[in-house]
């Protein structure tokens, strides 16, 4: 995708993307290929764009959004809210803050309705006040030098349920430390107000937050967010808090720490190897993937990938009778590959068994330990089977819980 629209001397920066059913959106800040992208702003670009041209190898159709303004004034760093779920939506919103003020209570809210081919698609845009301000943070302290923290922007942001969350660096209007911004909106609301909470640390700065939605019902609104960490005293690393979605929130937990200051630039100010990435694991509700980073030998940012997930608090056991484990076989009939899923609760040993309609072993498909707890997904190409029908055996702990039949087309 070209970042230089009608060869216009810009360069996009800072991309960001989500998706709806049927449609991609890719936000962009325009900048001045002379200037610093502090200085050179050109405005940000909302690109909407057919999510099956691309699937489809064909030239991208799009339509492009851009000097967005909000009385007279240029929106920055629009942030695309995506969907806390696998469920895709109709229409995307969007985010947008202040991101240079010492101190500012209001947040944006855009919501772009109608496909980018539609003659009268919209991009409505609304403001709410918060109860708390953000504000600009300051640099962060290591070791060895500063780490540089940009701005309060929005860095990341969901919605479930008609909820929108999002975070972003701010400053800590008590300590002076840079700290991360938690707000919430609630989407059906009348009134102009949405809701911030400033996470700090009790000695260490913080910043380029990341987070996902980690509710197992469409009503829960906890979350885990992902920041990096430092001090005079740390190392540059990463840590994780979970909100409760009802104002609480945890200890924070160390995900990677760094064992040297980070020295990779000229000068005195530093990156952690921003920004963090948070992802939900949809086939294991409280449980996400992240990527973040951290200071290593050499004095370099290196990145560090884990899996982390909510505590759950009441949790009860039992064991899982034949009735309550859920398979599926598809497609069926099928004359190439099937797909099994299971449920598989406890992470037990899987093993999948193929016979013929006499049955008679064919072939032993998966025999082996699960990666995880929860909906476990194989793939198993058949097209060398004679066509007639055939039988899957599933066992979890080589104990037998469910037999399929599957039609080889």
């Amino acid at each position: 995708i070209d970042g230089c629209l009608n060869d216009d001397g810009t360069f996009a920066d800072y991309p960001m993307i989500s998706i709806t059913d049927n449609e991609l959106f890719l936000t962009y800040n325009a900048v001045n290929a002379d200037s610093s992208w502090q200085t050179g702003f050109f405005g940000t670009q909302i690109h909407q764009i057919n999510k099956m041209n691309g699937y489809n190898g064909e030239p991208l159709n799009r339509k492009v959004w851009k000097d967005i303004t909000y009385n007279g004034r240029l929106l920055r760093n629009i942030c695309p809210v995506r969907n806390a779920d696998e469920t895709l939506p109709s229409s995307m919103y969007f985010l947008s803050d202040r991101n240079f003020d010492l101190s500012n209570d209001t947040i944006f809210l855009l919501h772009l309705t109608g496909k980018q081919d539609d003659p009268d698609p919209t991009l409505e845009m609304t403001h709410r006040i918060l109860d708390q301000p953000y504000g600009v943070p300051p640099y962060a302290v290591q070791k060895k030098d500063s780490m540089d923290t940009n701005d309060a922007r929005v860095l990341d942001a969901f919605e479930q349920n008609g909820t929108i969350q999002w975070v972003s660096n701010s400053m800590d209007f008590n300590s002076g430390r840079s700290a991360v911004f938690h707000g919430v909106l609630h989407l059906p609301q009348l009134q102009d107000v949405a809701y911030g909470h400033i996470i700090a640390h009790p000695t260490d700065y913080i910043g380029y937050p990341g987070i996902s939605w980690t509710g197992s019902d469409p009503s829960q609104q906890d979350a885990i967010i992902l920041v990096s960490h430092c001090s005079p005293t740390r190392n540059p690393g990463a840590s994780a808090i979970y909100s409760d979605g009802l104002g609480q929130y945890s200890d924070f937990v160390s995900i990677i720490e760094g064992t040297r200051p980070v020295d990779m630039l000229t000068g005195t100010v530093e990156r952690w190897g921003d920004y963090a990435g948070i992802q939900r694991l949809y086939n294991q509700p409280g449980s996400v993937w992240v990527s973040c980073s951290y200071g290593r030998q050499g004095n370099v940012n290196e990145a560090w990938i884990a899996k982390l997930a909510r505590n759950e608090e009441n949790v009860g056991t039992h064991e899982a009778t034949t009735e309550e484990i859920g398979v599926t076989a598809y497609p069926n009939p099928t004359d190439n590959y099937v797909t099994i899923d299971i449920d598989n609760p406890e992470g037990k040993n899987i093993t999948v068994a193929l016979f013929d309609a006499s049955g008679k072993p064919v072939q032993t498909l998966f025999d082996g330990p699960s990666e995880y707890a929860g909906k476990t997904s194989l793939n198993f190409g058949i097209h060398t089977l004679p066509a007639g029908q055939y039988l899957v055996k599933v066992m979890l702990d080589h104990k037998e819980v469910v037999t399929k039949s599957i039609m080889k087309l």
